[in-house]
């Protein structure tokens, strides 16, 4: 595999490398096995200041990988309409209070492999203060919830709170970017499956109940509630 060099090599590619270093916005990019090809100094310092795990870049290759698997051809994954806005919400080293942030995963295509550019939204450069009454209720909920973009590809997840993460046992890291059903299992259950894709195609509220599976392979019964937006 080639691996992209900003501007490509010489002197072209030493002065792309400090253009992107110069950028205040945090900018990564990330190969379909979560590998960090890329990061200007933005995307470091969003990383040391934060408390994330680098590892929030699992979330891209999990991206990358379902648009490769996806895709009719390559030109299908550089599609601009694939960008994916992921919500994070980070408590700050240097104080208690969280804030929510928005990443944007934008794929691309080089050399015949599919990559994966991560960058730090405009709120989430700017430091806006801690995450708003609302938000911080559904971070908080006893109830494990989580966000999908229905107009995205598979229809990836975008958001998941701390008690999907406690239920499920997947950190939110290793679910963002993929679509829900990387919880099913041999034994969840067709029937319930097509209605819950039943009720998201129709836009239609349901709860059906599903037998899945948690990351360390122990089956539990998820009653699961879709929501669609108004």
């Amino acid at each position: 595999m080639t691996t992209p060099t900003p501007g490509g090599g010489g002197d072209g590619g030493e002065y792309a490398a400090r253009a992107l270093d110069s950028l205040s916005t945090g900018i990564t990019i990330v190969d379909a096995d979560g590998t960090t090809v890329v990061a200007n100094g933005a995307w470091r310092t969003f990383l040391d200041e934060t408390d994330i795990d680098p590892a929030v870049t699992r979330s891209a290759a999990n991206y990358v990988r379902t648009l490769r698997a996806d895709a009719v051809s390559l030109d299908d994954v550089a599609d601009p309409t694939t960008p994916l806005d992921l919500t994070l919400t980070l408590p700050y080293q240097e104080s208690a209070d969280a804030r929510s942030h928005r990443l944007r995963l934008s794929p691309f295509v080089y050399d015949g492999e599919v990559f994966a550019s991560l960058s730090v939204a405009e709120e989430a450069r700017d430091r806006l203060p801690a995450t708003p009454l609302k938000t911080g209720a559904v971070d908080a909920a006893p109830v494990g919830i989580t966000i999908s973009d229905y107009t995205r590809p598979d229809n990836p997840l975008i958001y998941a709170n701390a008690a999907f993460e406690r239920i499920t046992g997947y950190d939110v890291l290793e679910t963002l970017g993929r679509n829900c059903r990387f919880l099913q299992s041999d034994a969840t259950d067709e029937a319930a499956v097509r209605e819950f894709r039943d009720a998201m195609a129709a836009n239609e509220s349901a709860t059906v109940e599903l037998r899945n599976e948690r990351a360390d392979g122990e089956a539990f019964w998820n009653a699961v509630t879709i929501a669609p937006p108004p």
